[in-house]
């Protein structure tokens, strides 16, 4: 099974060998589960989603591989059927906010065409041994279009991604966004950082050339913090 996982082996080679119908089923029953969490995908026919499900693919990941990076197209849905995932803070792309377990779908939209263009704003790695189940958006339209004489399935399609949208504008519009007591900077900070490092005077020269004056600066910067950092804890639990 390591030898398996260490390696992203995905396919076998014994169902090429059987009958065209055979591996059909045998794939509808591995990702069945995974088109019924999707939302772009539950109001589908039982004949389409054999379909799809013969384009979809297993893919294992190691921790630490990334899932998702961030800036990426999110032209895919990813269904997680074993492990654990972290979504990492876009301050460094490093620290993790949040885990979640199997079961989860990272872009259950993914694949509609309004969203494959937009990118992520977050990244997502595996923080266990991962198994996911993956259908790219290219191959999803590629069997749509395939079927889209017999039957029209892209108005499912499209008609539960405007749905979901709805729900999300009216979900944020009853919420009141409450006033944030600590605002992170440290992003703020590192882009000044960057750009005073490529700050240089009349001659050409840089400004700062030494490791250790970025040191000082850093240093005092968070030791300016410190207290606003403790004041607005004890305000907090207290």
């Amino acid at each position: 099974m390591y030898w398996h996982k260490a390696r992203a082996v995905s396919q076998t080679r014994l169902l090429p060998t059987y009958p065209p119908t055979v591996p059909a089923t045998i794939n509808v029953d591995i990702y069945f589960e995974a088109t019924q969490k999707a939302r772009i995908l539950r109001d589908l026919t039982y004949q389409i989603l054999s379909e799809i499900a013969r384009t979809m693919q297993t893919i294992h990941y190691i921790p630490g591989d990334a899932i998702i990076k961030r800036g990426s197209k999110k032209c895919k849905i990813i269904y997680i059927t074993y492990g654990d995932i972290e979504m990492l803070t876009a301050e460094d792309d490093t620290t993790p906010i949040l885990r979640f377990t199997r079961g989860t779908v990272l872009t259950p939209c993914g694949c509609a065409a309004a969203a494959a263009v937009g990118t992520s704003h977050l990244a997502v790695r595996a923080a266990t041994f991962c198994t996911a189940h993956v259908l790219t958006a290219a191959d999803l339209w590629r069997v749509v279009n395939k079927h889209a004489v017999s039957q029209d399935h892209a108005g499912p399609i499209l008609a539960s991604f405007t749905d979901h949208i709805e729900k999300v504008k009216r979900h944020y519009q009853m919420k009141i966004p409450d006033k944030s007591i600590h605002k992170s900077s440290i992003l703020h900070f590192n882009r000044n950082l960057m750009s005073l490092k490529k700050m240089k005077n009349a001659n050409g020269e840089p400004l700062l050339a030494g490791s250790d004056i970025f040191l000082e600066i850093a240093g005092c910067y968070i030791m300016r913090n410190v207290g606003r950092f403790f004041k607005g804890f004890r305000q907090y639990h207290y």
